[in-house]
């Protein structure tokens, strides 16, 4: 894969950076103005210490990041988290579309398996493909039982123009699975079958967190690797080396990317497109074991609150993480943050 970027790596590490310490200040006027209840207290307590200890090991914020939109979301309730995730992924789109085609934003072009990718003034193709996905999965959720036909046409037909354009096929499949799931959960509503999917979506993390590990174990000169492994992009290569060099540590570990995929593995993108081995390798076993907890707790929260719509989520966005990082991001997988609700509605 050639990756040719026209926007400065510099300039949107200045709007991040910007943006989260704008969340930071919130959070913290959240708390001057507000406080903190004593059910949110001892969860925000453990996490805070898991992310500063992982903070320390890696030099990355990813885990305290989420604990600063932990705070700013403390007394949402999971529609109207989703809801928020909605309109700004929406917005994202109405603005950054024109602006493309106006010249003031470039397209970054990549090239993969003999295909011209375009990412339409976003700072990546998968970047316009991970803005759809949220955008449908959204639009899923926030329907429930009452998709309406007009609307769901024209919002698959805008899909079907800008993933042909970004050839972002993550995304494709996804939203494919996605209505096929809406599907699935719309015609089939015995009890058992909701605690079924409830238990199945949390055990899907443990089986993913598992295959990525033994990925690590398949010979590269298996047929079938050699297939899996294109069909991935690659991605199954890199999991093998980072796992070969660096192997699994206990509290993580900082990793330079950027140095590494540049020198040794000729790849000309900077990042390691796989949520698991991201957190097995990178962020290590106690952060493994923390955001397995986290997901534990919402699809029981969603057995609980008998919302199962609240699973469709968190089953896309725990695929995703096969190919991309983006799963361990809050700006990417909102439904991490549903676990607030749960805290709201608990008794303590």
């Amino acid at each position: 894969m050639q990756y040719y970027g026209i926007m400065s790596a510099n300039i949107v590490s200045i709007i991040e950076k910007s943006i989260l310490f704008f969340l930071s200040l919130l959070s913290v006027l959240k708390i001057i103005l507000k406080g903190i209840e004593r059910k949110y207290f001892y969860f925000l307590s453990i996490f805070l210490l898991i992310s500063v200890m992982n903070l320390l090991f890696t030099k990355d914020a990813t885990f305290l990041n989420l604990f600063i939109m932990y705070i700013i979301f403390s007394d949402f309730t999971v529609d109207e988290i989703t809801r928020i995730f909605f309109r700004f992924n929406l917005i994202a789109l109405i603005i950054i579309l024109p602006m493309h085609y106006f010249g003031l934003l470039p397209s970054v072009e990549t090239y993969n398996d003999n295909l011209v990718k375009y990412s339409l003034g976003f700072s990546h193709p998968n970047s316009l493909g991970i803005t759809l996905l949220i955008v449908n999965i959204c639009f899923v959720y926030l329907s429930k039982n009452r998709l309406k036909l007009l609307p769901t046409i024209s919002l698959l037909f805008f899909d079907g123009i800008l993933l042909n354009i970004s050839q972002a096929r993550t995304s494709l499949y996804l939203i494919i699975l996605l209505f096929l799931l809406w599907i699935i959960f719309n015609k089939f509503n015995r009890k058992i079958l909701f605690e079924l999917w409830a238990v199945g979506s949390f055990f899907l993390s443990i089986f993913l967190f598992f295959l990525t590990y033994i990925v690590n174990f398949f010979p590269p000169n298996n047929s079938y690797y050699f297939i899996l492994n294109n069909f991935f992009s690659g991605r199954l290569d890199l999991i093998q080396f980072f796992f070969n060099k660096y192997g699994v540590t206990f509290f993580g570990q900082q990793i330079h990317y950027e140095l590494i995929l540049h020198s040794i593995l000729n790849y000309s993108y900077e990042v390691l497109d796989n949520s698991y081995a991201k957190l097995l390798v990178n962020y290590g076993i106690i952060a493994v074991v923390a955001y397995l907890g986290l997901i534990g707790l919402i699809c029981f929260y969603s057995y609980r609150s008998k919302n199962k719509w609240m699973l469709i989520p968190v089953i896309i966005f725990l695929l995703l993480g096969f190919s991309e990082q983006s799963m361990l991001y809050f700006w990417c997988n909102f439904s991490l943050l549903f676990l607030m609700d749960f805290l709201h509605a608990a008794r303590v």
